[in-house]
């Protein structure tokens, strides 16, 4: 639920349930081909801030795979991943389509189980990656892909690896 009415959609969502957030309530989700959908505020094509908190049952073990489990996804207009946030390595972790792909890590090691609170910012120029407040690491974001108008995907790699379940 959104106050900008960017309500999301909820995806194939056998086996997931709703459970205590950190703040409200969560949804977990089992870490197949479940996912929420909403649309994406026009802002988002030139600049973009993506947050979230997470807990997931498997940060401390995950591997290489283009950030491996995606938590927060701006898709294409293509629906390949624009700029997404997620675990890969063990840490938080960008991905983003400046005409190629790109994966940049942080510098903390997550813990599995542990809340998080994660963001992502691109100015235009410079994408900067935060965990619990503090900045993680910057990187030069050139120029984005062109956004799709209506795919904003919370716990979707569609098209790739989804593994384990993450707690939005």
């Amino acid at each position: 639920e959104s106050a900008y009415g960017n309500d999301g959609n909820l995806v194939n969502m056998d086996g997931s349930e709703w459970t205590t957030g950190n703040i409200d309530n969560g949804l977990t989700l089992d870490g197949g081909a479940d996912y929420i959908e909403s649309g994406i505020a026009s802002n988002l094509a030139t600049t973009a801030t993506m947050m979230m908190w997470f807990k997931s049952v498997d940060a401390g073990s995950i591997g290489d795979d283009y950030v491996a489990q995606r938590l927060l996804t701006q898709r294409d207009a293509g629906s390949s991943s624009r700029l997404a946030i997620g675990i890969n390595l063990d840490r938080i972790a960008v991905f983003y389509d400046n005409g190629g792909n790109v994966t940049q890590e942080g510098t903390t090691p997550l813990v599995a189980d542990t809340w998080y609170h994660a963001a992502v910012t691109w100015d235009g120029t410079t994408i900067r990656l935060y965990l619990n407040g503090v900045e993680e690491d910057n990187w030069a974001g050139g120029t984005l892909s062109t956004p799709s108008a209506d795919n904003f995907q919370i716990a979707s790699d569609l098209g790739g690896s989804n593994r384990g379940r993450s707690r939005e």
